[in-house]
C-alpha cells in the first residue's frame, strides 16, 4: 500500500515510514498539494495509486460517496481520529507503529480501492 498523508498529519510521519521502506508522500511535501481540496487529493492519490490518511473523517467520508455515486473512484481512504492518535511529536510513534502494521498486512497498491478503513 502507499500512502499520502493530509495536510493536518505531520510530515515526520511520512519521513521515518520511507526510511524504513514504504512508499509514504506528504501533502506538505508537494507544493501542487498544498491547499488543494479534499477532492483535488483523493483525484491525486488515485493517479498516484495512494489511499490517503485523514484526520478530517466528516468531509473525505461526504467525498468518497459523492465520488462513487458518480461511478468515481478513489484509491482509499484511512481514517484517523485525535482520540486515538493524538497530534504532537510525543504521540507519533503509536500512529507510525500502526500504519507500518497496516501497510505490512495490505501491501498491494489497490487494497483499498474505493474503500475506506478505520485506524
Amino acid at each position: 500500500m502507499r500512502l499520502l498523508l493530509d495536510e493536518h498529519v505531520d510530515k515526520t510521519i511520512a519521513e521515518v515510514l520511507r526510511a524504513q521502506g514504504f512508499d509514504v508522500v506528504a501533502v506538505t511535501e508537494d507544493p501542487t498539494l498544498v491547499k488543494a481540496s479534499d477532492d483535488a487529493l483523493l483525484v491525486r492519490a488515485l493517479e498516484d495509486r495512494r489511499a490517503v490518511l485523514t484526520y478530517d473523517v466528516v468531509d473525505f467520508r461526504r467525498g468518497s460517496l459523492a465520488r462513487l455515486s458518480t461511478e468515481e473512484h478513489h484509491h482509499g481512504i484511512v481514517l484517523v481520529t485525535r482520540h486515538r492518535f493524538p497530534h504532537g511529536k510525543r504521540h507519533i510513534g503509536a500512529l507510525i507503529a500502526a500504519l507500518r502494521r497496516l501497510m505490512e498486512e495490505m501491501p498491494a497498491d489497490d487494497a483499498l480501492a474505493d474503500r475506506e478503513l478505520w485506524l
